[in-house]
């Protein structure tokens, strides 16, 4: 299990109990959003908060004030990149407003959103759906600094990890 190492005391990268006491909507920070946690296992993650539902192993624009959206071609070409400062992957499944971690650096908990057929090594791309990351270069955006360590068999959250601070860069990778 991985587990923090900075002075944030209680810092679970899969708790997602932040609602408030009686409450089904409203939801509580139990740390500083945006604030970072070094973990157990040489990684790093940002503690956000949800701007719409999350799945674990989405692919998200993380803002400077932690708040979270799935990335996509389409807001990647809308220029949200320049409001979003931060790539990450969600470690839990987070309702819209809710609060709770994104890898940064290091294994994501729950693996890394692809689509079918992501060859494991290979450069990955924005995609059309909502929070996954693609081998084929359709998109021209290139998300350097996230790697899927094997080749998914299927639409699915697949094994991988991320690099000290993966951004998102316009272009395509020639790899032949």
């Amino acid at each position: 299990m991985t587990y923090a190492v900075t002075p944030l005391m209680g810092v679970d990268v899969t708790d997602t109990s932040s609602l408030q006491s009686g409450s089904s909507t409203v939801y509580d920070p139990e740390f500083s959003l945006g604030g970072r946690a070094a973990l157990s296992d040489g990684g790093e993650a940002m503690y956000i908060k949800a701007g719409e539902a999350i799945t674990a192993g989405d692919v998200l624009y993380i803002d400077s004030a932690g708040s979270a959206l799935k990335l996509t071609t389409a807001t990647a070409d809308a220029g949200t990149a320049t409001a979003h400062k931060y790539i990450g992957v969600a470690h839990t499944t987070l309702a819209s407003a809710q609060h709770g971690w994104a890898c940064t650096r290091g294994i994501p908990t729950a693996g890394i959103n692809v689509l079918a057929s992501c060859v494991r090594g290979s450069p990955l791309y924005t995609t059309s759906t909502a929070g996954a990351l693609d081998d084929t270069s359709s998109s021209s955006h290139l998300v350097s600094g996230i790697q899927i360590t094997t080749t998914a068999t299927g639409a699915a959250v697949t094994a991988g990890y991320l690099s000290v601070n993966p951004i998102l860069v316009s272009g395509t990778v020639n790899n032949t």
